[in-house]
């Protein structure tokens, strides 16, 4: 069953299932959902806060999110496209229809280039989330 736009869960998924490898594009989906919950419970004025490297949480997502929009288009053999720039409420959405757009690329064109792109999303995902 497919998973969840919004959450990224699929139905009648236990919890007992296996954690998928980074490489598995369920994996995205699932580490997705895991950060862009956490951005979208953030105020604004947390959202705005600086981290460590300068950028605010919401600008570090959405730089997250056009690496993302550039791996897609990479996997899929398209040129990148620059997203529009949003504002900081927008940060939580914008990843998550770029993290589900490059699952989707992923699930599509397997391959060890379609697997490293989707470690490299994983990780970055995993990491904006332990900096917030």
């Amino acid at each position: 069953m497919p998973a969840h736009p919004c959450t990224g869960y699929r139905a009648g998924v236990s919890l007992l299932d296996p954690t998928p490898a980074p490489e598995d594009p369920q994996r995205l989906v699932l580490e997705a959902a895991r950060t862009c919950e956490r951005l979208r419970s953030m105020s604004l004025v947390r959202l705005a806060a600086s981290l460590p490297d300068g950028r605010s949480r919401a600008r570090a997502a959405l730089d997250l999110a056009q690496s993302l929009a550039d791996a897609a288009a990479d996997v899929a053999g398209r040129p990148a496209r620059t997203l529009p720039d949003l504002a900081d409420p927008a940060a939580g959405d914008v990843l998550a229809v770029c993290a589900q757009d490059l699952a989707e690329e992923v699930a599509e064109h397997r391959g060890p280039v379609a697997a490293a792109a989707c470690r490299r999303a994983v990780e970055g995902l995993v990491a904006l989330r332990q900096s917030l």
